[in-house]
This record gives C-alpha cells, structure tokens and sequence, in this order.
C-alpha cells in the first residue's frame, strides 16, 4: 500500500503537468488557414469593409434622388376679411389622396451620382490594400517561423557534429597522437555555438509572437505546420523582368488606384457645385384630392323683384368636390451666382 501511494504521489504531479500543457498546446496551423484567421481578426480589415458597405450606401441614396416624394395629406383653412375676394369664402377643407413632389438638377445629379461611385471605387481599394498587407505579414511571419525553426536544427546538429568531434579529438589526446592545443581549440568551437544556439531559440519564439499578433490571436495560441513544404528553390528571373514587375505595380497598386480616383472625386464634387448655377432645377407637382369649400357670398338684388345674383360658380357650393392639380417648372436660382 506505501509503495502504490509513493507511485500515486509521484505520478499526480506529472499527470497534471501533462494535462496542463495539452490544454494550452499550440495549434497547427496551414497558410491558408492563418490567413483567414487573420482576416476574421482583424478591425482594421473589418472596418475597411464597414466603409465599403456605407459606400455602397451612398450609391443608393444618389440614385435616390430619382425617386419622387409621395405624400398624402389633409389640411384645413378658415379665412376672413371685411371685403375682397378673400371675403366670399370662409375657408375650406382639403383632403389631397396622392400629393407627388419631384425635382432635380441634372448636373447636381449627374456629378454625386460619379462621385459616390468614386468613392465605392475608393474603398474597394482600400479593402484590397488591407487585406494584401495582412497577407502578407502572416505569410512572411509563417515561413519566418518555419526558417527560425530551421536554424535551430542546423545549430542542434552542428553542437552534435562539434560534440563527436570533442569526443574524438579527446580519445586522441589521450592516446598522445594530438597536443593538447587541438583539443582546446575542438571545446572552444563547441561551447561557441551554444550562445548561437539561444539565440536561434530566442528569434524562434519572437517568430512565433509576432505571428500569433498578425493572427490577432495571444502568444502560444497557433503555431505552424513545419512538414510538407517543397524545398526546391526556383530560379528568379533576370533583371530585364524589373522593369514590367514595376509597370504591373503602378497599374494595379491600390495606392495607385486611389490616388488617381481621390482626384476625380475632388473634381466631381466641384462640377456638381458648379451644376447649381450652370443648370436649372426641373420640378413636377401635383395632386388629386376632395375639397370642402365654405362660401360666404353676399346677396347681391337685381332691380328685378325676388331675383339676385348666383356667386356659387365664383365661390363654390357646401359640398365635397374632386380636386387635382399638376405643375411643371423649371427654376434657375440667380443668387447662385452671389459670391459667397
């Protein structure tokens, strides 16, 4: 019974110790892998397409300007006056069904409708420059992980190799065939790659941070797959490619893109300031309704006995009428050209 509880006593710690580092093991990850990853954690990737979805927004509300406003609407009015026109009606009722309102300007429209394309055009790019950067820094900092990892082998291998070598060059020694110079100068190489080899671990682990930060992830998170990679190293091209690499990049750089595309939006923008004294503003408008008129026409007596004058087709009758009304115009604002 002491003996199973000394193996219990001793074997607890281990067990735990074992199961701790396999809940927070490292994740193997493959590039692409890491890649989406990166993308999903990413704000900055996230808020590029937020401004790509209000730029899309955008369009919509330029083309919006199409659309006319339709409207119902009820009103009532009382009026008075001691004589005039005014003086023949105590108001009225309206009730206006349908009631459409709609005006443009064609060269306000035309210009925003360019400019929000633009600036679609414009965060579509800034989309593309982000998610190329994070890109790239997770397949740098994957196969960065993957060359330290490398170092650290070739610095193991070459402490084994340096160690036999001792080990020889110490059998030597003792059987008199060295001096003992050689056999100082085979420890001095073999203790000189030790620093190397801490430092190949140090850069290791820095690796490895830095691509758990580019995953957005905390350090000891994911990790990478160290197998099935092609080893074979291709050719590069000769200089004379330099020259259409450079001439590929500038066409198609989002830097590029946007540069070109932030001017046409500022020229946009002035043409459409421009368009409010350069074109005038077309409007349609109408309705179609009842109207409840309250005429109050005096009685006017003709020299004719029991005969007066009938106001009613000036003034209207007490009762519910069909009403509708259309307007077209086209308004050109003179203050306009004030200067400001």
């Amino acid at each position: 019974m002491k003996v199973k509880g000394f193996i219990i006593q001793v074997l607890s710690p281990i067990i735990f110790l074992l199961f701790i580092s396999y809940g927070y093991a490292e994740q193997p990850l493959s590039l692409n892998d890491a890649i989406d990853i990166a993308l999903k954690n990413s704000p900055e990737y996230i808020m590029a397409q937020h401004r790509l979805q209000q730029a899309d927004e955008k369009i919509a509300q330029a083309w919006g300007m199409l659309y006319p406003a339709l409207e119902s609407e009820a009103s009532a009015m009382r009026q008075y006056a001691e004589n005039g026109f005014m003086s023949l009606s105590d108001g009225q009722y309206d009730l206006k069904f349908v009631q459409v309102r709609f005006g443009i300007n064609p060269g306000t429209f035309y210009n925003s409708l360019s400019q929000s394309y633009n600036n679609y055009k414009l965060a579509k790019e800034e989309v593309k420059k982000v998610k190329s950067s994070i890109e790239y820094n997770v397949i740098k900092s994957y196969f960065d992980v993957i060359t330290a990892n490398e170092i650290i082998r070739l610095r193991e291998n070459s402490i084994a190799v340096l160690q036999a070598n001792v080990a020889d060059v110490n059998r030597m020694f003792n059987t008199g065939t060295i001096p003992k110079f050689e056999l100082l100068q085979a420890q001095v190489q073999l203790q000189s790659q030790e620093p190397l080899l801490i430092e190949a671990r140090n850069n290791f682990s820095t690796a490895l941070d830095l691509f758990n930060y580019y995953l957005g992830a905390k350090n000891g998170t994911y990790t990478v797959i160290f197998e099935g990679f092609d080893s074979s190293i291709n050719e590069p091209h000769g200089y004379d490619i330099v020259d259409t690499l450079v001439e590929k990049a500038l066409m198609h750089r989002p830097e590029v893109i946007q540069l070109t595309l932030t001017k046409d939006i500022v020229g946009d923008s002035i043409d459409a300031a421009q368009s409010v004294y350069l074109w005038p503003t077309f409007s349609v408008a109408g309705y179609y309704g009842k109207s409840y008129l309250m005429p109050d026409a005096p009685q006017i007596q003709l020299p004719f006995p029991g005969q007066s004058i009938d106001l009613s087709a000036i003034t209207g009758t007490r009762q519910w009428q069909t009403t509708w009304q259309v307007r077209v115009a086209a308004t050109y604002r003179w203050g306009a050209l004030a200067p400001v």
